[in-house]
């Protein structure tokens, strides 16, 4: 059972990476180094999902929730340090809070401009 889940993570991983990377391509978005935080790979499929199950990004600062992400997203804790809340925060920030949710990752049609804080309301 602990394989299966590990692969069906590993997948979500793999297709939210390709959906991203086509999202950026296709929306005429530069395309961004992968995240790193505590040595990792941040898995920003799963950031999100956290995030949005926390009431959104607003919520989570609200509620000084940063920290708790950073346990959540399996960094050791002996990697843990202070500042990993607020570099986790401008993560979202750069990669998750102007995109549409993970879930409406489409393609925008040739011709049309890219998605604004302000339009994604």
């Amino acid at each position: 059972m602990n394989e299966l889940v590990k692969h069906l993570g590993a997948t979500r991983r793999r297709d939210f990476k390709r959906e991203y990377g086509t999202y950026l391509q296709r929306s005429g978005l530069p395309r961004k180094p992968w995240p790193i935080l505590g040595g990792a790979e941040v898995d920003l499929s799963h950031l999100h999902e956290q995030v949005k199950r926390r009431g959104g990004y607003d919520t989570v600062g609200r509620n000084r929730q940063w920290m708790e992400m950073v346990r959540g997203m399996g960094v050791p804790l002996a990697n843990i340090k202070s500042a990993m809340s607020t570099q986790l925060r401008e993560l979202y920030v750069k990669h998750l809070l102007v995109r549409p949710p993970v879930a409406q990752l489409q393609p925008l049609p040739r011709g049309r401009p890219s998605p604004t804080p302000a339009t994604l309301r």
